[in-house]
């Protein structure tokens, strides 16, 4: 199985609304200080974690 793209961080924050349904406001704390290339897949665990976590 060929191994997923991954795209810059940067490129999946222009367009997360279409790809995830997320504002870039929440694409921006979910991926606060991140840096580099990810894979869509990631990119989409990493908001649903962040969106389950605890306001303290």
């Amino acid at each position: 199985m060929a191994e997923e793209a991954k795209f810059p961080i940067e490129q999946l924050r222009a367009h997360c609304q279409e790809l995830f349904g997320v504002s870039q406001v929440v694409f921006d704390g979910a991926f606060f200080g991140a840096q580099g290339e990810i894979t869509k897949k990631e990119a989409k665990k990493q908001i649903e974690s962040w969106l389950k976590k605890e306001v303290k």
